[in-house]
């Protein structure tokens, strides 16, 4: 345990090195950004080392909890972000303006908080291209919409024997997708006993654990129903058998 704390400090303490290095005066703006992310990564990791230690002692044969699943998803996460920021810092210190385009997109998969840091950056820094700040600017409406959905899971179901409960489907995910969305999204077919059990929708309904994922609810409620025009899409909050990060749309048969 103690060689691999060693080891994910050392790599937090190289991240510092190398953006200390770098003359631009931005380093340091950009080092908050990166620890922002990487810090919890280290936390994370360290609370996992030691719960799997405690529970080879207790149980060599124990299964991992879901919180420590759950952990195990965040700390990955967190470590890709901190790999997308330091992509990203680097194209945007190289003066490329067709490479800062490319990559610059990487924003949206960032946390809310650490894109919008970044997306301002990029907004106030001299040497960036006009276009690369226009696209920023872009992006940041984008996030602005999809923000409280960031990290969440949306699945699409629908009824497999119905094309009209089908196409309704595959018309919402293509436009959770143009509205920046880009995590899980999983459109799943069903039959009449899963909706029946489930409590069949009389209108598309996005369900959503209630009190806790309201922000998300909405966020989807925005994108499926643009400009405060219902198009019959409702929310329909769930008070029991919760699921955090997931929220569902339920499509009705016939429409």
């Amino acid at each position: 345990m103690v060689e691999k704390l060693d080891l994910l400090l050392a790599e937090l303490s190289e991240v510092r090195r190398r953006l200390e290095d770098k003359p631009e005066p931005v380093s340091e703006r950009i080092l908050r950004i990166v620890e922002k992310v990487l810090v919890p990564v280290l936390l994370g990791a360290l609370t996992s080392i030691v719960a799997y230690g405690q529970l080879q002692v207790a149980d060599a044969s124990s299964k991992i909890s879901d919180g420590q699943l759950e952990l195990a998803r965040q700390t990955f996460r967190r470590t890709m972000q901190t790999k997308y920021v330091e992509i990203i810092y680097k194209e945007l210190t190289t003066g490329d303006s067709k490479a800062q385009l490319k990559t610059i997109k990487l924003i949206r998969h960032l946390d809310e908080e650490v894109a919008n840091q970044l997306a301002a950056y990029v907004e106030e820094a001299p040497q960036i291209a006009k276009e690369v700040v226009e696209s920023v600017a872009t992006i940041k409406r984008e996030l602005a919409l999809v923000g409280p959905l960031n990290g969440y899971k949306i699945a699409l179901y629908y009824y497999r024997d119905d094309p009209m409960s089908e196409k309704r489907a595959q018309s919402a995910e293509a436009q959770i997708r143009k509205a920046g969305f880009t995590g899980i999204l999983q459109p799943s077919a069903r039959d009449d006993n899963f909706f029946n059990a489930a409590d069949p929708p009389k209108a598309i309904e996005i369900r959503y654990d209630a009190g806790i994922e309201d922000d998300a609810a909405n966020a989807l409620l925005s994108i499926l129903a643009p400009g405060g025009k219902q198009n019959n899409v409702v929310t329909a909050a769930i008070t029991r058998g919760r699921t955090p990060n997931f929220v569902s749309v339920f499509f009705p048969r016939g429409q």
